[in-house]
């Protein structure tokens, strides 16, 4: 089975490539892209593969509703990096403007782990930072949600 699910923000598009694995039912194979604005330029850059535990999703799906109603009391809530076992992104929900849980907005920045050039050192990552609308959020947290309910048949 495979499912995407898509982050997008004012710069750039982030998009979820999840495939079943064969004798897992709790993992999922992973790879992320990252697109930047056709009017900012032209730039794809894509995640090494990984697998991501379905348990890591449901996270990340708390973890944005967590930010939100944290920017409810707080417009300068920054949520911690969120990270999994895989290493193969990082993300991190940052200050924004509350109107309704459906109305307003946050920076986030995604970092995503390309590889790395020699065994010496650590991976590198590439990223972006930029405003994503709530009901944006919620789309790509509605897409993680669906992906789970089917990797669970």
């Amino acid at each position: 089975m495979l499912s995407k699910c898509f982050l997008e923000t004012d710069g750039y598009q982030v998009i979820f490539e999840l495939t079943s694995m064969e004798n897992s039912q709790e993992l999922v194979n992973l790879i992320i892209e990252l697109r930047l604005d056709s009017e900012l330029g032209a730039m794809l850059v894509q995640s090494i593969p990984s697998t991501i535990a379905l348990q890591n999703l449901q996270e990340l799906v708390s973890y944005f509703e967590k930010h939100v109603f944290a920017l409810q009391t707080d417009s300068n809530h920054e949520s911690p990096v969120f990270l999994t076992k895989s290493l193969g992104f990082q993300m991190q929900a940052l200050a924004g403007e509350f109107y309704s849980e459906a109305e307003g907005n946050c920076n986030i920045r995604v970092m995503l782990n390309v590889g790395k050039c020699t065994q010496e050192y650590p991976s590198t990552y590439i990223g972006g930072e930029s405003v994503v609308e709530f009901a944006k959020i919620h789309n790509f947290t509605s897409g993680i949600q669906m992906a789970l309910k089917e990797f669970a048949k």
